[in-house]
Parts: C-alpha cells; structure tokens; sequence
C-alpha cells in the first residue's frame, strides 16, 4: 500500500473525526492503522507514511510526541489537530 493511501485513511478515519468533535489531540499506534487497513507484513509502509512532514501538512496536524520503535506494532503517535 502507497503512503498516500496510508496517509489518507489516517486523515479520514482519525483526524478528521477528531476535529470533527474539537478534540485537540489525536493518539494511535501504526499496529491500530495497520489493522484497521487488513494490510500483512506492511508496518515499515505504516511508519513511513505517517513520520513525513508531507502527511503533517496534509492532515493539518503537528506532531507532539512520537514514541516506540522506529518501524513497529507499538510506535505511537501523537498529534496536535488544527483547529
């Protein structure tokens, strides 16, 4: 999967909702949108898809905090939404 699409499902899934309801943080984990896109064996692609400044700009968000390993299940995001 393209990190495009990666990207994209992260912003119509997660982000978008979360303003939607005026949550200023958004958290999720490459394990959740790896599973949630029933993709297998593709975690680098999760990872390198959501640590771009280009999926920042596209989602309007900042990152605050990343943590977990570099390309895994248990690396986590954490994102300041644009209002």
């Amino acid at each position: 999967m393209f990190a495009d699409q990666i990207g994209q499902y992260v912003i119509d899934h997660i982000v978008i909702p979360a303003r939607n309801k005026n949550q200023r943080q958004i958290k999720f984990t490459a394990g959740q949108v790896h599973k949630a896109l029933d993709l297998t064996i593709q975690m680098q692609s999760v990872c390198r898809a959501i640590d771009t400044k280009k999926f920042q700009n596209l989602a309007g968000v900042k990152l605050i905090e990343r943590s977990g390993p570099e390309q895994g299940k248990k690396s986590r995001w954490i994102f300041e939404v644009d209002q």
